[in-house]
C-alpha cells in the first residue's frame, strides 16, 4: 500500500484529518514514543489558529511493502493479512476489478478528525492521562485519547493499482521543539512516523474487525468481490478508542508500521505517480519482474481511465477550504498530465518506434528502455516541475492568509483599546501597505516560513509606531488648530512631511 502516492488508482476519497505531534524530551537523551489517536470534528480555522507559526506541510506516501516468502522479516502475518483484507475489501485493482467508491469513502472517514500524539518519556507511560510504572521493557507504547493543535493532518487519499494500495496523506504541522539537544530534521522524523502509524493503526483495527465477522454466502460463493458492500469498512471500531490499546497490540501496530514503505516529499511523491500513470514504475509487489514502457498498449493505458476517475471523484470533508482539497488533486492532475504526454507522439517522438509492436506486443528490452527514459525526460520530469511549483504556490497562498489574519488580529488589538483617535478603517489601510512586500516576497518565494515571525513583528512594531504618533500629533493639532499632517510609512520607519 502506497500511502503518499498514487498507484493505478480507481476511485478516490480525499478528506481532512486533525493531527498532533508534541515534544518532550528525557534527561538522559534517550526517547520513547507513544502514539495517541483519536477521532474527533475538524477544528474550524479561526484567530487562536492564525496566532500560531505558519504550519509546515509535508506529503508522504504510505505503501504495504510485497510478501515475503521466507517469513524472515517481523509482521509479515500481519502484511499478509492486510493484503487479504484489502484484495477482498476494497478491490485488488486488477484490470477488471469493480470500484468500491463506498467502502474508500468509509475507509477514508476513519482518517477525518483523527488526532495524533508522539509523545516521548522516561520508562513511564501515559494511560487515560495516567502514569503507569513499566515493568517488563524500558517503554510501552501506548494509543489513546488526546486533544491537541500541533500538527494536523489535512488531507489522505486512498487508492489501488495492479495490486497496490496507497493512502496519501498530507500534514502542517507547526510543532515547537522544548529542547536544543533535537535535530532539525527531528519533525520529518517524528511526520514520518505519524503517517506510518495512522496507517498501520487503521488497518489493524479493519483486520481484527474482519476476524470476527463470519463469512457470509456472498463472500463463499465470490460475489462480495464484485459488489461495493455498505458495511464492508468497520467505521464503529474508533468508537473504542477512547480506551488504551493493550501493550500487545500496541506492539503489533508499530511493528506493521515499520514494515511499511514511506516517501516523503512533494517531488518525490509526484514523480512515482507520474511514472505510474506512464507505465514505468517498476511494481513494487513484483520486484523480480521487468518493467517494459509500452506506450501503445491499451492495457497499460487503462490506468489513465483509472487516474481520471479518482481525480474527478475527490472531495474534500474539511470545513477548511483554503486549499484543502488542492494539494492532492494538484498531484493526481500532474500524474494524470504526464501519463498522457508520455504516450503522446508529438511530445515524446522516440515512442514511435515502438509502434510496430502495436497494443498487445512486447518490445525489446533494450528499446524500451531508450524509450522508457525518453519518455522521463520529456513527458515525467517537465510535468513534476510543474506540479511541484503549483504546490509551492499553494503553500504560498496558505502562507499569505495565515499572515493576513495575524496582522488582522494585530489592528483589531491596537484598535480594542477604544481609543477614538485610533480609525481602524485608517489603521487597516497602513496595515494594508505594510502587507505589501511581504506579501510579494511570499509570492515570489523569497520568504521562507521561518521569517514570517520576523514579519508580522516588524509590522506590529510599525502599526504601533503609526498609532504613537498619531496620538502626538492629534495632541498637537489641539493646541495649535492646525490641520492634521499626513504620514508616509516604510517597514521600521515612520517619516512626518
Amino acid at each position: 500500500m502506497h500511502g503518499m502516492v498514487i498507484s493505478r488508482p480507481i476511485i478516490l476519497a480525499q478528506l481532512s484529518l486533525l493531527a498532533v505531534v508534541s515534544y518532550a524530551f528525557c534527561n538522559n537523551g534517550q526517547t520513547w514514543r507513544s502514539t495517541t489517536l483519536r477521532q474527533s470534528a475538524t477544528l474550524p480555522f479561526n484567530n487562536t489558529v492564525s496566532k500560531q507559526p505558519p504550519p509546515k506541510r509535508s506529503i508522504h506516501l504510505i505503501s504495504l511493502p510485497p510478501k515475503d516468502d521466507t517469513f524472515s522479516l517481523p509482521a509479515e502475518s500481519l502484511i499478509r493479512e492486510c493484503w487479504k483484507w484489502k484484495d477482498s475489501v476494497l478491490g485488488d485493482g486488477r484490470d477488471y476489478f469493480v470500484p468500491r467508491p463506498k467502502s474508500l469513502k468509509a475507509f477514508h472517514s476513519l482518517f477525518v478528525g483523527m488526532e495524533i500524539i508522539v509523545e516521548m518519556q522516561d520508562d513511564l507511560t501515559l494511560n487515560k492521562g495516567r502514569r503507569s510504572s513499566s515493568t517488563d521493557r524500558d517503554s510501552i507504547e501506548t494509543i489513546h485519547a488526546e486533544r491537541t493543535n500541533d500538527q494536523l493532518v489535512d488531507e489522505n487519499i486512498y487508492n489501488r493499482r495492479m495490486r497496490r494500495t496507497i493512502k496519501l496523506c498530507s500534514f502542517r504541522s507547526s510543532t515547537k521543539y522544548q529542547s536544543d539537544d533535537v535535530a532539525p530534521d527531528a519533525s520529518t522524523t517524528t511526520a514520518e512516523q505519524v503517517a506510518r502509524t495512522t496507517v498501520a493503526f487503521h488497518l489493524l483495527q479493519q483486520i481484527q474487525s474482519h476476524r470476527s465477522q463470519h463469512s457470509s454466502f456472498l463472500q463463499m460463493s465470490g460475489l462480495a468481490s464484485w459488489l461495493d458492500l455498505p458495511d464492508a469498512v468497520n467505521t464503529l471500531c474508533m468508537n473504542s478508542a477512547t480506551n488504551v490499546i493493550q501493550i500487545e497490540e500496541s506492539t503489533r501496530i508499530m511493528q506493521l508500521s515499520q514494515r511499511l514503505t514511506c516517501i516523503e516529499g512533494a517531488r518525490p511523491i509526484s514523480t512515482h505517480l507520474s511514472l505510474i500513470a506512464s507505465g514505468i514504475a517498476p511494481r513494487t509487489n513484483r520486484p523480480d519482474r521487468e518493467v517494459i514502457f509500452r506506450p501503445y498498449s491499451s492495457r497499460d493505458a487503462h490506468i489513465l481511465l483509472q487516474l481520471k476517475r479518482t481525480a474527478e471523484v475527490v472531495s474534500t470533508l474539511s470545513s477548511d477550504k483554503r486549499g484543502g482539497g488542492a494539494c492532492m488533486k494538484i498531484l493526481l492532475d500532474s500524474a494524470l498530465s504526464a501519463g498522457k504526454a508520455a504516450r503522446n507522439e508529438q511530445i515524446v517522438p522516440e515512442i514511435r518506434k515502438l509502434k510496430e509492436f502495436g497494443s498487445d506486443g512486447t518490445p525489446p528490452i533494450g528499446l524500451a528502455k531508450i524509450v522508457a527514459e525518453a519518455a522521463v525526460q520529456m513527458a515525467v520530469n517537465p510535468t513534476v516541475d510543474t506540479c511541484v511549483a503549483r504546490l509551492n504556490a499553494l503553500g504560498s497562498a496558505n502562507n499569505i492568509y495565515l499572515l493576513r489574519q495575524r496582522v488582522n488580529d494585530v489592528v483589531d488589538t491596537l484598535v480594542d483599546c477604544d481609543d477614538p483617535r485610533f480609525n481602524k478603517q485608517d489603521l487597516q489601510r497602513v496595515a494594508n501597505e505594510l502587507l505589501h512586500a511581504p506579501t510579494m516576497q511570499l509570492r515570489s518565494g523569497e520568504m521562507t516560513e521561518s521569517d514570517m515571525e520576523d514579519a508580522v513583528k516588524n509590522i506590529e512594531a510599525d502599526l504601533k509606531a503609526y498609532c504613537a504618533s498619531q496620538s502626538k500629533l492629534v495632541e498637537y493639532n489641539t493646541f495649535t488648530a492646525e490641520p492634521q499632517q499626513a504620514f508616509e510609512f516604510t517597514p521600521r520607519t515612520m517619516i512626518c512631511k
